[in-house]
């Protein structure tokens, strides 16, 4: 299992009751004509992101759309990512998909050394390509 598919790890889960098992749920028989997703329900991240971050908690989860698996908990069929639109934004295209600097995500100051590393983000683009 490599990095991208791996678990958080104990203790990592998203704080809104997924505990880390995987990178995405898809739920229900997929054979209705409607299913539902909730591309940034997540809050996890891999370690190498984790180590990286230095946005906070509460302006992290304000950003996130936390719960949003739930508007959809009727229908049979769904996708729910369980990484956080800091790891990959899944409303935007692949090339700008990642945030590399306060300009790409509202201001904010999410990485030290306010860059996210080209390999690093290379890495995230590819749970992207997952999705």
């Amino acid at each position: 299992m490599d990095d991208l598919t791996q678990p958080p790890g104990p203790g990592h889960g998203d704080g809104h009751g997924h505990e880390g098992d995987g990178l995405l749920s898809v739920i229900g028989p997929w054979d209705g004509r409607v299913v539902f997703t909730a591309v940034h329900a997540g809050h996890d991240l891999r370690p190498e992101l984790r180590d990286l971050m230095i946005l906070d908690e509460a302006t992290r989860s304000r950003e996130e759309d936390p719960h949003t698996e739930r508007l959809g908990a009727r229908l049979e069929s769904g996708m729910v990512m369980h990484r956080s639109r800091f790891e990959t934004d899944l409303n935007r295209p692949r090339d700008t998909s990642v945030y590399r600097e306060p300009d790409d995500c509202w201001g904010l100051d999410v990485w030290a050394g306010g860059r996210l590393p080209e390999e690093v983000v290379e890495r995230s683009r590819q749970v992207h390509d997952a999705w």
